[in-house]
Parts: C-alpha cells; sequence; structure tokens
C-alpha cells in the first residue's frame, strides 16, 4: 500500500508513546483530545518521536501483513489482551469457554446442575465455588416440563432461595422434541445478542448429538466443540455441557480419559470436570483439569437429597474400585485359612471354598493375588500341580513350574548342567 501511494519511506509511529493508557484502536484524535487540543507542545513531542524512530517501508509492510491476517507480535499481546476473561465459575469457566460436566449414569449429576444453574443466577456459592451473578439458560432434553419444574422446586427450598426471584434462569424443555447441535445455532445461538446470556447449560450432550455422528469419532467431536466455542465468542457467555462416562472402572483413570466418546472431547473443552464414586455410599469425589485457572484441589461430596454438600473430612484420594472387595478376605487371610501348614491341589482348594462359601472366581482371584505377592509357590508338574504356602517351600525340594520367565531346559541344556 505504501509503495502504491509513493512514499519513498515510512516510519510506524507509537501514539501509545505519548499516552500509554491511548484505549485500543485509539488514534490521534483520541490523543489530541486527550492533551485538551494543545497542538503545539503535542507537535513538537510528536516531531521527537518521528525523528526517534526508525522503522522503514519494510516493517510498514510487515505491519500491514500482521493486521490482514490478524498476527500479534508477542511485545503487543499485554497491551492488546491485558486481562483474562471475567471468571463465571471462580476457578472453573470463564466467559467464552466451554466446560464438561462428567459421570456415571443417575448418580445425580442433573440435579448438580440444576444447582448450577441456580446458584449462578443468584451469584452464589457453588460447592464451594463463586459464581458470578450471571443470566443463565438451562436447555434440557432429558427431563419433562413438570420434572425440571419439581426439581427446582426442592433444590430452591434446600438452598433456601425464594423460587420467585430466579428470574435470571431461563429453560427449555426439549423432550420428546429434540434439537441437534446443527439446528441449535440456526434456531437460537445465531439469533441470540451479546450479552444475552452468561451461562448456557446443555444438558445431556449425547442427545445434542446430529444423526449418525458418534461420539466416539475425534474428528466429528472437534467440530462440534469449535462449533459451541464460536457460539461462547460470539455470545460472550460460557457453556456447561454434561455428559456420561464410559463403562468400566473409572477410578484408575486420569481425569481427562474419564468420560464416554472420543478423547478429544476432554482436550477440546476448556475445563473437564469429573465426579467418580467414593468408597463411602453416596459420596462422590470431585475432580477437574482447567485451562486458564490454576489447578484445584480434589473434593469430596456427599448426596444428601436432593443436592450435593462438601465433605470436607473425607479424604478424595479414597475412589470406589470395583475390583478391590470388601468381603474381608485379602490374599494373607486365604492363605492362613485355607492352607494352614499344608499344600494344596487346585481341586482341594475348591473344594475348601465350599466350607467359606466363596465363589470359584473369589477364589481363583485370590489365590493369583497370593501368588503374586510371594505367600504361595506353585510347584509339580502341569499335571499335579500344588500350591505351597511361602513360608513352608523349600527352595531346594520345590520344583517350580515351566513359565515365561522360567523356561523349560532342553535336554542339551540339563547334559550341560550335569
Amino acid at each position: 500500500l505504501v509503495k502504491l501511494a509513493g512514499a519513498k519511506s515510512v516510519k510506524i509511529v507509537r501514539l501509545v508513546e505519548l499516552w500509554k493508557e491511548l484505549p485500543n484502536k485509539g488514534d490521534f484524535d483520541d490523543l489530541l483530545a486527550h492533551r485538551e487540543q494543545d497542538q503545539p507542545a503535542l507537535r513538537k513531542e510528536l516531531d521527537a518521536l518521528v525523528a526517534a524512530t526508525v522503522e522503514e517501508i519494510e516493517q510498514a509492510e510487515s505491519e500491514d501483513s500482521n493486521i490482514a491476517f490478524g498476527f500479534i507480535k508477542a511485545s503487543d499481546l499485554s497491551r492488546t489482551f491485558p486481562n483474562l476473561r471475567r471468571p463465571i465459575i471462580h476457578g472453573l469457566l470463564r466467559s467464552g469457554e466451554t466446560m464438561n460436566i462428567i459421570s456415571s449414569p443417575k448418580i445425580g449429576k442433573s440435579w448438580l446442575v440444576t444447582e448450577l444453574a441456580m446458584s449462578a443466577s443468584c451469584g452464589q456459592l457453588w460447592l464451594g465455588y463463586a459464581c458470578a451473578k450471571c443470566k443463565v439458560l438451562l436447555i434440557d432434553n432429558e427431563l419433562h416440563g413438570e420434572t425440571l419444574s419439581n426439581r427446582v422446586a426442592l433444590v430452591s427450598d434446600a438452598l433456601g432461595i425464594n423460587q420467585s426471584t430466579l428470574v435470571d434462569l431461563t429453560t427449555k424443555n426439549m423432550r420428546g422434541t429434540l434439537m441437534d447441535f446443527n439446528k441449535l445455532g440456526p434456531m437460537y445461538f445465531d439469533k441470540m445478542k451479546k450479552g444475552r446470556f452468561d451461562m448456557v447449560v446443555l444438558d445431556a450432550f449425547y442427545r445434542f448429538l446430529p444423526p449418525g455422528i458418534s461420539e466416539n469419532d475425534n474428528g466429528a467431536m472437534a467440530n462440534i466443540y469449535n462449533m459451541v466455542d464460536g457460539w461462547a465468542q460470539k455470545l460472550d457467555c460460557g457453556f456447561v455441557m454434561i455428559h456420561h462416562t464410559s463403562k468400566g472402572n473409572q477410578s484408575e483413570k486420569d481425569i481427562t480419559d474419564v468420560g464416554a466418546g472420543a478423547c478429544s472431547m476432554s482436550r477440546a473443552a476448556d475445563t473437564h470436570l469429573i465426579l467418580r464414586k467414593h468408597q463411602e455410599d453416596d459420596h462422590v469425589v470431585l475432580e477437574a483439569e482447567t485451562r486458564s485457572f490454576a489447578k484445584i484441589e480434589p473434593k469430596v461430596l456427599n448426596w444428601v437429597f436432593p443436592r450435593f454438600i462438601e465433605a470436607t473430612e473425607m479424604d478424595p484420594k479414597q475412589l470406589k474400585n470395583p475390583r478391590v472387595r470388601n468381603d474381608g478376605w485379602t490374599a494373607e487371610r486365604f492363605v492362613e485359612e485355607f492352607f494352614g501348614t499344608q499344600s494344596l491341589s487346585p481341586q482341594e482348594i475348591k473344594s475348601a471354598a465350599k466350607r467359606f462359601h466363596l465363589t470359584d472366581n473369589r477364589v481363583k482371584t485370590l489365590r493369583q493375588d497370593a501368588v503374586a505377592e510371594g505367600l504361595l509357590n506353585k510347584t509339580g508338574s502341569t499335571t499335579a500341580t500344588k500350591y505351597v504356602p511361602a513360608k513352608l517351600a523349600s527352595s531346594e525340594t520345590a520344583e517350580v513350574l515351566p513359565s515365561k520367565d522360567n523356561p523349560p531346559k532342553t535336554e542339551s541344556a540339563s547334559a550341560l548342567e550335569g
């Protein structure tokens, strides 16, 4: 552009050097107004600034290119983005961000979300996290309107909130009239003005998926989150999406791996909040990974109908593990009760199990644990196996069965050893 204008040289003058508080995209008129139209003094300062400026036409072309592409130099980042986005849930969610809330089915997450929507609309604490006073939209595709009405009334009473004051909480029930992500935009979010809502809750995520789209498809899920990101940016609000875990044991997974579907779902969200069962009945452990906040500490929640309450005295590390039995049997007890001072064959162990009213699978697990912990030694041949308590086994007389770590010896190898 500067070449087409016939300029021999160009210098880029940063007016912010003359006024540090120059508004973003401010120009010379703003500076002149700030100096109360003192043109002579301002002209003198401007001339000095021009003389000290060394940027030439190449730099101007580079700046034009940056503007065209939307590039920002790192040196300008703090002035372009001086502050983080406004918090909606302090510690968890900001404006323009997305948050997943994940738990196993029927654990109470919809009740939890109802309380979140109400707490945010009133600007009060939710599970110990401060909520900014928000205009909230709750779109529910699982509950009938009557059911949601009943829940709001119950949670209001539990929180001590007069339901008539919930003027900033708007609800939309879609049970029986489902609408997928591709229709939500044209029908609602594309038509809304910025600031209409501060928080939008979508419950439940899987029911908003378009036909033919699998939640296990990484690319498809990334596109869904890109769509939601666009709505969050346009409306200057935060989106909260409720989803369920996959089947099976969740206790040994990383936080971002808890949740059904593609891994891109947890990676794309700014906050991935999960609820896992605690060892104590009616208790869950809340954990989360966040993008724009410091790491949060896990906490235990106690389900006291119709809401969850913080249980600060409980240890969040004590996750319920379905593979750990609480029937009083351990590998040590198994060896002591079953074996005493004798060795047993698999059939003899099976017979003894009836005396203790244990299933074959439970005995098999205990036996494997005892061997793995070095409490039992497996001896004998493949047709005459015996299990011997380690405290009785003699390393000189016990014949250890061949295994991957103890391959059978060939005849030549035996001869060499002889």
